[in-house]
């Protein structure tokens, strides 16, 4: 019980960000989601449009620092996911791969 109360009155916030349209956000799980190997306790997801996308899991508050920074400064285009792709669909149309030359 005291983990519990201590758990919920704790801020478990490591770091939270925007970048674009992007809501970046690490924190403390609380458990070891690490079934083999090191435990991985940190969380860094990625919001885009209401939606978690992709996701990185650390040990250590450090870590999981070092992750959300690195995660941040690699969302940086502001364009969603959807909008990417279609960008990449547009381009190979226009643009033939090199084994077609």
């Amino acid at each position: 019980m005291l983990w519990a109360e201590r758990f919920e009155a704790d801020n478990r916030i490591v770091a939270q960000d925007q970048v674009g349209n992007k809501w970046i956000s690490t924190v403390f799980l609380g458990i070891d989601h690490g079934f083999d190997g090191p435990p991985l306790l940190f969380e860094t997801m990625v919001f885009e449009d209401d939606h978690g996308g992709d996701m990185w899991r650390y040990s250590t508050w450090d870590e999981a620092m070092e992750g959300h920074k690195a995660v941040c400064a690699g969302a940086t285009s502001g364009l969603s996911r959807k909008q990417l792709e279609e960008f990449r669909d547009i381009i190979e149309v226009l643009i033939p791969p090199l084994s077609s030359i």
